[in-house]
């Protein structure tokens, strides 16, 4: 089982390899001059983008050990000002190396969603990515911005407005939290395929509402609850691809997220139905952005797989 060279998940380029970072880590300009410095990724996702301007979440945001990770950012960015400002210098600098530039955006109700997509794409992105899923995002009042993704009647009303805005043949990605519930991820399914926008399911996001605790007994995360990702969501990862990968009939392509560390893990993604991968974790436990992750995972697939 080789990599895929010929994979284009709705783009009009070619990934010269089927990796990627996970939005999530790419926020600035400086994030993607430091992700293009890896030859061994063929696109760099940056985002989540936010209509408004966020600071995100305060105090211990994100925490990781060899088995698990915790993160409650509250997707800290530059909203819309920030990304339309950027976006055309952010393209150049992924396609000077070769790279696709895919704009992850989270919006908070269907026009939010489709304003960002528009500027994505007008500035020149090879694909937008719509975050469904994230689990970290705390409101006025202390409740959680609800998860779109768990909602197929919301996930369609957020589909039919970017398309109103976009058209109906742009690429469009849409990020996915994992499913406990097999007739959830059905119903979903069933939407995604009416659109024909929809070109790839990313799967999974962290999963939520995940809780550690310090040794003195307070929570690991300064807000409480928290994403859990790392090597420890691998094996739900896997299951929820698994089930895509049927439920999509092969109409849509699944980028498999979710506990990638090693060349194992790209090809167990690959096996259960994943056609392109997403790192995010492996990345920033080390505390900054290292592609250098990169060239280590892809080594190690290849020492693998004859």
């Amino acid at each position: 089982m080789e990599f895929r060279t010929d994979v284009h998940l709705g783009m009009k380029r070619s990934l010269s390899i089927p990796l990627m970072n996970g939005g999530g880590c790419c926020k600035t300009v400086e994030h993607v001059k430091t992700l293009a410095e890896s030859p061994l990724q063929g696109a760099i996702v940056g985002g989540s983008f936010t209509y408004e301007e966020r600071s995100g979440n305060s105090g211990d945001v994100f925490w990781a050990n060899d088995n698990v990770a915790l993160n409650s950012l509250g997707m800290p960015n530059g909203g819309r000002n920030y990304l339309s400002d950027n976006i055309r210098e952010m393209v150049a600098i992924a396609h000077n190396t070769g790279k696709a530039f895919v704009v992850n955006v989270a919006g908070f109700n269907p026009e939010e969603y489709a304003i960002l997509a528009e500027i994505a794409l007008q500035g020149g992105a090879d694909a937008v990515e719509l975050n469904l899923g994230c689990p970290n995002v705390i409101k006025d009042g202390g409740s959680r911005k609800p998860i779109a993704s768990f909602d197929a009647e919301v996930t369609h009303g957020i589909l039919v407005t970017v398309e109103q805005r976009i058209g109906k043949s742009a690429p469009v990605w849409v990020k996915l939290s994992p499913y406990s519930d097999p007739g959830q991820l059905k119903r979903t399914s069933i939407v995604l395929l009416q659109h024909p926008i929809v070109k790839v399911a990313v799967v999974v996001n962290t999963f939520p509402n995940a809780y550690g605790l310090k040794d003195n007994g307070k929570p690991i995360i300064g807000v409480g609850l928290a994403g859990m990702s790392g090597p420890a969501l691998k094996t739900i990862g896997l299951g929820q691809v698994f089930q895509w990968r049927d439920a999509l009939e092969g109409k849509i392509d699944i980028v498999g997220v979710g506990g990638i560390k090693s060349g194992q893990d790209l090809k167990d993604y690959g096996l259960v139905g994943a056609s392109a991968f997403q790192i995010t974790t492996e990345l920033l436990k080390g505390g900054d952005l290292d592609p250098r992750v990169f060239e280590r995972v892809v080594t190690e697939y290849f020492s693998i797989v004859p």
